[in-house]
């Protein structure tokens, strides 16, 4: 059986007609009624009652419509992704992300990103800097976009630097903290620290807490939404707590290591292919980041 016999049917039968699809399709009435009988011949079946001036579908002719209707969804569906993937475009994605970019600015890229690459399937999954090298070396997933740490960059993957972005410490108005001129390291020791926590292969362990008391928690989000609740004191991305710090809910702590710079970045897996969707993604985020610098 041939495609174009299966469309003349699916045709025919939303039209009411052979002679309508003919006129449809541009095609004479009997070249439209010579593939459908030769669909008939090979199924074994008649699709149709044929009238005077319609054609009114039989008991498997009402039957099989839907099968035909989804074997040509298919073999469109077949032909799109060919096309896609010979434009240079992944045809299925799976990125590892952690949340120093606010989770707004990430859906309105992957909203940008679906209306120019809509034949690619996007998988996005959320995680901690620590965690993201590993998600890429066990091949979870192609590429990971996230804060590169000194550790990371000791893992021996490809990391690509997108932009430099600022840290910052910071506390709500709120906290003892807030109210030092200057705040020293014994300061920072006497109060609790809201830290990052993340899973290895072995056990959950905190992001460099500098000592004291400190509240682990799995996402910068999270540890942000603990430090406007007066929990404690945290170092956290510029981009994400931009909008806390012009508002003044949050303020940034008068210590000499307040401000410092970290890299911001993409580990990428050396067996997976990169296409034209990873590095329009990867262009988008360091447009964003650029004002970060």
């Amino acid at each position: 059986m041939k495609l174009y016999q299966i469309q003349l049917f699916v045709e025919s039968a939303s039209s009411g007609s052979i002679a309508n699809t003919a006129r449809r399709l541009g095609k004479s009435r009997s070249a439209v009624s010579t593939a459908i009988a030769a669909l008939e011949v090979e199924l074994g079946v008649e699709l149709f009652e044929r009238g005077a001036n319609q054609s009114r579908l039989t008991e498997i002719g009402e039957q099989v419509l839907d099968d035909c209707k989804r074997l040509l969804q298919a073999a469109n569906s077949l032909k799109l992704k060919c096309e896609h993937y010979a434009s240079g475009a992944e045809v299925a994605l799976r990125v590892a992300r952690d949340d120093a970019i606010p989770e707004a600015v990430w859906r309105e890229m992957l909203g940008q990103l679906r209306h120019r690459f809509p034949g690619t399937s996007i998988s996005l999954v959320l995680a901690s800097p620590p965690e993201l090298p590993a998600l890429v070396e066990e091949g979870f997933v192609d590429a990971a976009f996230g804060l590169i740490t000194e550790e990371q960059e000791r893992s021996g993957l490809n990391i690509e630097v997108l932009n430099p972005i600022r840290t910052l410490m910071v506390v709500a108005p709120s906290h003892p903290l807030a109210s030092l001129k200057r705040v020293l390291q014994q300061d920072l020791t006497g109060h609790t620290q809201v830290t990052l926590s993340y899973v290895d292969e072995f056990s959950v362990k905190s992001l460099l807490p500098i000592g004291g008391h400190h509240i682990g928690l799995s996402s910068f989000e999270l540890m942000r939404d603990a430090v406007l609740d007066g929990l404690g004191w945290a170092v956290l991305p510029s981009p994400l707590i931009q909008s806390q710090l012009r508002q003044g809910s949050l303020l940034t702590l008068k210590h000499k290591f307040s401000l410092q710079w970290r890299d911001y970045g993409v580990y990428l897996s050396e067996n997976a292919y990169h296409g034209r969707v990873l590095a329009w993604l990867r262009k988008a985020i360091q447009a964003y980041l650029e004002p970060f610098e």
